[in-house]
């Protein structure tokens, strides 16, 4: 009788009727990532050329700094504000100015 009973339990689990995960057929819900500091976005080819990479920050938008030198420091002053890069002249002297804390 045991021998049966076993024998029942393994051939309805080897058919696939018994199972002890429940399994959906919904899609899983896709990740959703949430920045709060300085995030690093990698270079790439865009229209024939390359685009360098960056540091991103959701509010104080973007530092063009080498990754290797990592992201902007710290507020220094809690009256600092964020002054964000710019390019300065024009034609042959034009250049980029970096993003800064200012009092």
């Amino acid at each position: 009788m045991r021998f049966a009973m076993l024998l029942g339990v393994v051939g309805l689990l080897a058919s696939g009727c018994a199972s002890a995960h429940a399994h959906s057929t919904r899609p899983p819900a896709p990740s959703v990532s949430v920045s709060v500091g300085w995030t690093w976005i990698g270079g790439h080819w865009a229209a024939g050329h390359w685009v360098g990479g960056h540091w991103a920050h959701p509010h104080r938008g973007k530092s063009y700094r080498q990754h290797r030198h990592g992201p902007p420091k710290a507020r220094p002053h809690h009256n600092s504000r964020w002054v964000s890069g710019h390019w300065e002249a024009h034609g042959g002297h034009r250049h980029w100015v970096p993003g800064r804390w200012q009092r």
